[in-house]
This record gives structure tokens, sequence and C-alpha cells, in this order.
């Protein structure tokens, strides 16, 4: 019996969502975007002060309880739709990064708003602050306040008490954030990993663990350690990897603990880069024999080797290379050294890693049949090697791209790619992105598996 499609959306319609989908240029794109979240009173505004170096009562400094919306738990401020008139107002089609400020525990409402944007292209940044008004508190409720020294005194004396205090208000935290599912998303893309060490309970708690950060806003001791636990990490990360991961073409650093969370995100950054924006980079040879506009995209991006690439992206070849020539310096355990050639080794047979060159095998297509041919060998042939099956991939396809409207009675995306030529076009880069992206799983489960043998 021949399946019937039925289509209700016509190519100009399917053309811009193409371009809506696939090129993600704002205003914003020159600027590191950041929201600052926190209830009345948690020091939002000394936060910010303290992390450009100033005063609260200095000409730049940021003005407390006047800069910025704050909520309490028991008012009707809508903080997530607050945030979606910033967006929207400044032309942000996501933030960067999102800082939760708080002096005691985190609310619903910013739990809610961390994990609708923790499976986005968004840092999560949970700041405990006022950590010496803790100390002050807690050496008083515990009778070992002297007024005759001063707090970091006062600290110093009473360290391991006050650290233990501190480190139970950490757990609470931790406890609401993996409570609340907010890095569920992570979770499950760690779940995809074949190896155990990383799907492990305690491995995901520390994820959650090196997202929480404690400590003091005050100029003087935003990066003391013994006032301010965190300010000098939490300032680095700040500065050094959002910078770095928006504006440079950055490659991970595995010689730096911090990578483990920006790893999560260069997977979305080298998709962003491939797939997103006016000139369609990974498909620009492609098309360019199938619609004559695409003649001005570039054709030479396509032959490039993304095997190599990726590997130095993910900060690979710059630990091999260092390896080769003065191994002592990654470490002096003989074994460890051993460890990470044999990974390397792996990672050279990998049979996903070597899908690239299938995924991105362009010679074939000369015209709009020659590409839906090309559709057939890739959900037929190479997609199902990395466990990507005709069904999933429909499946996904049309709740992605549901927008368009197209009413089908078939479950095949092959016969969706005869329906016209863009449908034809977005059918093709949508195989494309999926490879690509269980493939960048691959690469990023390596990095991880290398960041974690360098650290212990």
């Amino acid at each position: 019996m021949e399946e019937r499609i039925e289509v209700t959306a016509n190519d100009q319609h399917v053309l811009n969502n193409i371009e809506r989908d696939y090129e993600n240029i704002t205003q914003t794109a020159d600027f590191l975007n950041i929201a600052i979240i926190g209830k009345t009173g948690s020091g939002k505004s000394s936060f910010l002060n303290a992390f450009r170096g100033l005063s609260n009562n200095e000409g730049d400094a940021a003005i407390e309880s006047a800069d910025s919306e704050g909520f309490m738990d028991n008012n009707n401020t809508d903080i997530e739709i607050f945030l979606e008139k910033i967006k929207k107002e400044y032309n942000i089609v996501e933030f960067d990064a999102i800082i939760f400020v708080t002096k005691d525990r985190l609310s619903n409402q910013e739990l809610k708003i961390a994990k609708k944007n923790a499976g986005k292209d968004v840092m999560l940044f949970f700041v405990y602050n006022q950590v010496d008004k803790f100390y002050q508190d807690y050496l008083k409720v515990n009778n070992k306040e002297d007024i005759n020294l001063s707090l970091i005194e006062q600290v110093k004396k009473n360290e391991k008490m006050l650290k233990e205090g501190l480190e139970k208000n950490q757990k609470i935290i931790n406890a609401l954030i993996e409570n609340h599912g907010v890095f569920h998303s992570l979770m499950q893309d760690i779940e995809k990993f074949s190896a155990e060490n990383l799907k492990s309970g305690s491995y995901k708690r520390q994820i959650i663990e090196e997202s929480v950060y404690l400590i003091t806003s005050n100029k003087k001791c935003f990066e003391d350690i013994l006032l301010s636990k965190d300010g000098k990490r939490l300032k680095s990360e700040i500065e050094n990897h959002l910078v770095l991961s928006k504006f440079n073409n950055f490659n991970i650093d595995l010689f730096d603990p911090f990578s483990k969370r920006t790893i999560y995100l260069k997977k979305k950054i080298i998709l962003k880069n491939l797939f997103d924006g006016k000139k369609l980079r990974i498909a620009g040879a492609a098309f360019s024999s199938i619609i004559p506009l695409l003649d001005i995209w570039p054709t030479n991006s396509i032959n490039k080797t993304y095997k190599s690439e990726f590997f130095e992206k993910f900060g690979m070849k710059a630990l091999r290379d260092r390896i080769n020539q003065n191994p002592s310096s990654v470490s002096k355990d003989p074994n460890k050294i051993e460890t990470i050639k044999i990974i390397f080794k792996k990672i050279e047979s990998d049979e996903s890693i070597k899908s690239l060159d299938k995924i991105f095998d362009t010679s074939s297509i000369h015209n709009i049949e020659s590409l839906r041919e090309r559709i057939k060998q890739l959900i037929n042939n190479i997609l199902p090697t990395l466990g990507l099956t005709a069904a999933s991939l429909t499946d996904d396809f049309i709740a992605k791209f549901c927008g368009y409207a197209v009413a089908i009675t078939t479950k095949s995306l092959i016969l969706l790619s005869l329906i016209s030529v863009p449908i034809s076009i977005v059918i093709y880069l949508f195989l494309l992105r999926r490879g690509v992206e269980r493939i960048l799983i691959r690469y990023e489960e390596y990095a991880l598996i290398l960041l974690k043998l360098l650290s212990d």
C-alpha cells in the first residue's frame, strides 16, 4: 500500500524557518551577556561591585537596591518574565551566563530558571554570598566571638569549626540543585558515555559542587581565600573561560580543572560554528550545484579534516604534542603517560570518529536527485552505525521542525525529502547535525577522561 503525504506548508515558509534556525546572528554578539539573579537583599549590587574591584560607595559602583529587580519569597515578581523582557529589549537570544546570588537558600523560582537554562548554551554560577556575615553569626551562635580580634584573626583561630559550618551550608545548596534536577539534561548527556567512572554518582555530584561558589562581596577580601573561598576561582572562570569561549576560537585546556565545565559547552559551540550563521559553513559546497544563490558560499571548508580540528579544539593535540616533546612536564608517573598514549590510540581507531569522513563526503552530490540519494545513504547506512535509527531521526525531526506545519502520514524522512528542494535541504542539514553531534559526544567523553586522569 502506497504511503500518503499531505503538505500544508509552502516552500517559502520552510525557507523562512531555515533562516530562523540556522542564522543566529544578533546585535549582542559582540557582548558578554550575563544575568545576575537574587532575592532582595542577597547582595547582587555588592557582588557586582566587588567583582569589578569597586567599593559600594565609588562613583562607578552599582547602586544598592536600585540597579536591579530583586524578589521576595512571598511576592509576585516573576523573574522569568523579567528576564524574557530584558532579552527582548536588548535583542539577546540567550544569556551567556546566569549568576544566582544568595545569602541563604535558593528559591524554587531560581531553581526553575536554572533548570530551564541548563540545557541551553548558558553557564550557571550559584554564588553563596556574604561568607563574612555567615562567619560572624556562626561565631556568635557558638559563643566563639572575640571582640578584641579582627574577623580575619577569629577565622584563623576557629578555622576548622567555621569551615565545617560553611560546608554544611554548601551541601544544602548542592542538594537543592540536585533534587530539583537543575542539571538533568547534562546528566542525561553523561549517561551516553561508555566510561563508567564518568557516569558515577560521585563524578556527577562533583559537577554540581563546582558550580557553587562561596564568596564575600567586599572589594578588599573578594579574592581572599579565608573570607571568600571561591572568589578568585569565580573571577578567573568568568573573565577567562566565558570571554574566551565567546570571543575567541579557543581550545580546551586539559590541564585546567574548570575545563570540565567548558568541555560540555564546547560541543555546542562547535555545532554553532558549523551549522549556524549566514554562510552555513558546513553546507556551502554541498548545495552550490543545486541552488545558484549558494554559489557565493565558500566551497573549500567542506573538504577540511574535521577529525583534526575537533582533536585540536578539545585540547588533545596540545596534550599529545607536550607528551611527545617533554612527557615529564605532563606527569612524573610513567604509567599515567602510557595510559594517555593508549587513550590517543583509542581515539585514532574509534569507529564513530572515523564516520566523520563518511558524513562529510559530498562528492556524490551534483543535483537535487543526488542530494536525496545522499539522504538515503545517511539514514540507511551511515547514521545507524552511530546508534541513530531512521525512526528516532524522524521523531526528532518532526519534534524540532513542527513549526513547518507539515502534516504527514509517513514515518520516513526519505519520503519527506521528496516534497520540495527546501525540505530536502532542511533534512540534509538536520542529518549532518545529528551525526556530528553524536560524534562530538565521543570527543567530549575522551576529553573528560583525559582531564580526570590528569587531575587525579
